[in-house]
């Protein structure tokens, strides 16, 4: 299986242009390889930051400062519950059936904790 995808470098401060990722630096870890890697081109790296920050982050987490960086706003805690939120609504939608079942175990749950308390 062939995956490709775009690797953003990320840091709390500034990257000099000599430490930008590149194929030199990039090591692909455990259980995992890396066939080839691109150099992206200045024009493509501003597409990209701009990519990111209007279609894939969050809305209003990221402000640019310039066209090769962003600032962090705040809000990840925020960003984190509604997402998570937003996974079990959608499962729920998907699986009916494991939510009912999920529901009766705790309500079971519960009443046989409740139960043993107070025996």
């Amino acid at each position: 299986m062939t995956m490709h995808s775009t690797i953003y470098q990320i840091s709390t401060e500034p990257i000099a242009e000599n430490d930008y990722v590149n194929i030199d630096r990039i090591v692909a870890g455990e259980n995992a390889s890396i066939s080839y890697v691109c150099e992206n081109s200045e024009d493509g790296r501003k597409f990209d930051i701009r990519f990111l920050l209007e279609h894939i982050l969050p809305k209003a987490m990221f402000t640019p400062t310039d066209e090769n960086a962003l600032s962090y706003n705040g809000g990840f805690a925020i960003w984190r519950k509604s997402y998570f939120d937003n996974i079990k609504a959608i499962s729920a939608r998907a699986y009916p059936c494991k939510r009912d079942e999920m529901e009766r175990t705790n309500r079971t749950t519960e009443k046989s904790h409740y139960q043993s308390a107070w025996r």
